[in-house]
């Protein structure tokens, strides 16, 4: 069992059916990786209906167990909005990218 977990990424978050979506997901965050974005797939709970895929740039991963907090310049932050939105769009992924906080739950 783990705690419950806020997710925060820059970029994109696709909601799916965690049985069906599944090839698709890997093959996205196969794309990703080869660009240097990053991905996360999960559920909301251990029982939730639908799954998600976060891709971009993970910003962190906030909880009890991870970090607590984060400072992000407005430098690098500018950074990481320019070069995100170029490499979504070299895998396909057209929508404008945007600050996705997620929860997970502890389950």
């Amino acid at each position: 069992m783990s705690s419950p977990l806020c997710i925060v990424f820059f970029g994109l978050k696709i909601d799916g059916d965690p049985d069906l979506d599944r090839p698709e997901f890997d093959e996205l965050m196969a794309a990703a990786r080869q660009v240097g974005l990053k991905s996360y797939s999960g559920k909301l709970t251990e029982t939730a209906e639908k799954s998600f895929l976060l891709v971009g740039a993970e910003i962190g991963f906030f909880s009890a167990e991870n970090a607590t907090e984060l400072e992000l310049s407005l430098e690098d932050f500018q950074q990481l909005i320019d070069s995100v939105g170029t490499k979504l769009e070299s895998i396909g992924l057209h929508q404008p990218p945007m600050i996705q906080i997620q929860w997970e739950s502890d389950y």
